[in-house]
């Protein structure tokens, strides 16, 4: 499966320019309607009453859990392909290339909301069926999802799922395999062929897919937790009215200090160095977000130095 599964996406991404035409027409319709009958009928016909979170901090859970779904380290990647899609799409129906952006961040923002919390619903209304073996680690996320959607819509449901799976891994791969290539031929000033980059990219996908989720959340949760914060920073740092001159220097110190502070929270909870454990005395360390006060203060030190050089 994960051959003839990747074999599709390196057909898909050999020609980068319709990449998004296909996602956007095809793949993605497909997935809203399968996801959408899938989360309606739960909600129509909830398997069980809705309980109270079992997860002691549900913030830092949720966080937590939310890394590994990976969606603003994607949206990082594809906006490779995405930007180069909205300014192909404005020149030829000459329209601003911003508008098309806002329009599409919106539909993308309200999609995820009603998917995820739709998931939510669903995982709230059947946690009591198989809450405590998915805390005692004897079913994982995709046994949990898989006994959800049978629960849901009966015998129909594994068909469902699979087809909400299939999808929304299809659609994730193939913008990601493109961007990735797109990028590692951009760092090498063409030296490199997309076509073979894609084609590394993809066989090393179908052996590392072969590991099984809960071998592949566990590898990379403490990868994820080592730079999301980092992302993030720099993320909302973007959404921050300055001037490029003035935003550098708070962008690498910010940078550097919320990258710091994940380093030591990794070096303490994976590798047991008690040595940084003193990285949990930080202030909201236990909703997960340790590295924010830090970083926000070397950002604004920063920005006071840059408008110093500046003013001078």
């Amino acid at each position: 499966f994960s051959v003839v599964f990747f074999a599709v996406v390196f057909a898909a991404v050999l020609r980068p320019g319709k990449i998004v035409d296909r996602v956007g027409r095809i793949l993605t319709p497909l997935l809203v309607v399968a996801l959408a009958v899938l989360i309606v009928s739960g909600i129509v016909n909830p398997a069980a009453q809705a309980e109270a979170p079992r997860a002691s901090n549900l913030l830092q859970e949720g966080l937590l859990g939310g890394y590994q779904t990976m969606d603003m380290i994607g949206a990082l990647a594809f906006s490779l392909v995405v930007v180069k899609s909205i300014k192909e799409k404005a020149a030829q129906e000459a329209v601003s290339p911003a508008r098309l952006a806002f329009a599409g961040s919106g539909i993308a923002a309200v999609l995820l909301f009603m998917a995820y919390g739709g998931l939510a619903f669903l995982g709230a209304t059947t946690g009591q069926l198989w809450g405590d073996a998915f805390m005692a680690g004897e079913i994982n996320h995709a046994g949990l999802l898989s006994n959800i959607a049978t629960m849901t819509l009966g015998s129909a449901g594994g068909g469902v799922l699979s087809a909400v799976v299939v999808l929304a891994c299809l659609t994730t791969a193939i913008g990601l395999a493109s961007a990735c290539s797109e990028f590692i031929v951009e760092l090498f000033k063409g030296r490199v062929r997309y076509s073979l980059v894609a084609a590394g990219i993809c066989a090393f996908s179908t052996l590392a897919c072969n590991l099984g989720l809960t071998q592949i959340v566990k590898i990379s949760a403490p990868i994820l937790g080592l730079v999301y914060p980092t992302i993030m920073f720099l993320v909302v740092m973007r959404l921050v009215p300055l001037a490029e001159d003035a935003r550098r220097l708070p962008c690498r110190l910010g940078a550097a200090i919320s990258f710091a502070v994940s380093l030591c929270a990794l070096f303490t909870d994976t590798f047991g160095m008690q040595a940084f454990a003193a990285v949990h005395l930080l202030p909201l360390d236990a909703f997960g977000f340790g590295w924010l006060i830090p970083t926000l203060a070397a950002a604004l030190v920063g920005l006071a130095i840059a408008r110093t050089r500046m003013a001078s």
